[in-house]
């Protein structure tokens, strides 16, 4: 089961997993290859690689381990959480 962990300003903030896992997106100091980030360090603190682009890596990470995997994971540049689209906004469309 997913629990919703609301944001400082009451909006729906991370997904935490049954493992007390968070799903980030990683990407790479100064916009380099994926490659330049330390998945085996990752793994090393309970990371679970999900799926992989050029410059950006999905993963499942333990959220107590947010601050010190960013830390401490050779060629970390950020971490975010997923965008997702919001149902509420109406946009002018194509003309």
């Amino acid at each position: 089961m997913e629990m919703e962990v609301p944001g400082p300003c009451g909006e729906t903030g991370l997904s935490i997993d049954e493992q007390d896992k968070v799903t980030v997106f990683i990407l790479p100091v100064n916009d380099e290859a994926r490659g330049t980030i330390d998945v085996e360090a990752l793994r090393d603190f309970g990371g679970d690689v999900i799926k992989t682009g050029r410059s950006v890596i999905k993963a499942k990470v333990p959220i107590t381990l947010l601050e010190t995997i960013a830390d401490r994971v050779q060629g970390i540049g950020f971490m975010k959480r997923p965008d997702r689209p919001y149902a509420g906004v109406v946009s002018e469309g194509l003309a």
